[in-house]
């Protein structure tokens, strides 16, 4: 009879050991495409650009003598004029501009002092803390832009060849009606737009704060000066600015007025 006199062996499974388990890994296959899109922002400033108005000038002031040779000779000190004066202010802004950068890189600016910005001696008397006032008293000062007017055009040197300073004056007339002292800050946000005869140079923003003090019912005209942020030539320039008082760091500041002007 078949399967007579066959004997099934048991095999133990005990040392059995599966191997272990390989995690799954998905690899791009050949001439698959894998985009990498780093968020790298880089600003490079090489300088140079400061450089390009005066060697145009001193272009020019070459051109003129060149022109002077094609012209009667009784109209050639025109040109020979022309080009000493171009050629004198291309080597002046040259000069002006080189010895402003290398004193820049040779004295390089102190960082700013604390806030108060004096020196605190340890055997004088602490002063006082900075007190803000209440709020009613803040809400007391009335504060009028006198200058620049809303699209007006105010006159400033120092854009065209880069002398001059390099701020925007604003004028304020303040008057504390209350019979208390009050102490606040002013915040200036502002944009600038050059342009170098038409030619949009660009966009720059700038803000800065100033604290004031007020006595009471004290009234007074005072001049903010607007650090520029514009470095480059500019003949023409828009500027929208915004001015905030603020009693306390941490509390919303109060826009007190926002205007644009042209600056010349």
């Amino acid at each position: 009879m078949l399967g007579q006199g066959v004997r099934i062996q048991s095999i133990s499974l005990a040392a059995y050991r599966p191997p272990p388990a390989r995690p799954f890994v998905r690899r791009p296959h050949v001439g698959q495409l894998v985009s990498v899109s780093p968020n790298v922002q880089v600003s490079v400033n090489t300088g140079i650009e400061q450089y390009l108005f005066p060697v145009g000038l001193m272009a020019g002031g070459g051109a003129m003598f060149v022109l002077g040779t094609t012209i009667p000779d009784k109209l050639r000190f025109l040109t020979t004029l022309a080009g000493l004066g171009l050629l004198a202010t291309g080597v002046g802004v040259l000069i002006y501009r080189g010895t402003k950068g290398g004193g820049a890189a040779a004295a390089p600016a102190a960082p700013p002092p604390p806030s108060g910005g004096v020196p605190v001696d340890s055997s004088a008397p602490s002063a006082p803390a900075f007190q803000p006032p209440t709020v009613d008293s803040f809400r007391s000062p009335q504060l009028q832009v006198v200058s620049p007017q809303p699209d007006q055009s105010i006159s400033h040197s120092g854009g065209f060849l880069g002398f001059g300073s390099k701020t925007i004056p604003v004028q304020l007339r303040m008057f504390n009606p209350s019979g208390d002292q009050i102490t606040f800050n002013l915040d200036f946000t502002w944009d600038e737009f050059p342009a170098f005869t038409g030619y949009d140079r660009g966009q720059y923003h700038g803000s800065t704060s100033f604290q004031v003090t007020l006595g009471a019912n004290e009234e007074k005209n005072q001049t903010f000066d607007l650090p520029m942020q514009t470095d480059v030539s500019w003949t023409q320039m828009q500027v929208d600015m915004q001015i905030y008082k603020k009693r306390t760091p941490d509390e919303v500041q109060q826009m007190l007025s926002n205007i644009t002007f042209t600056v010349t």
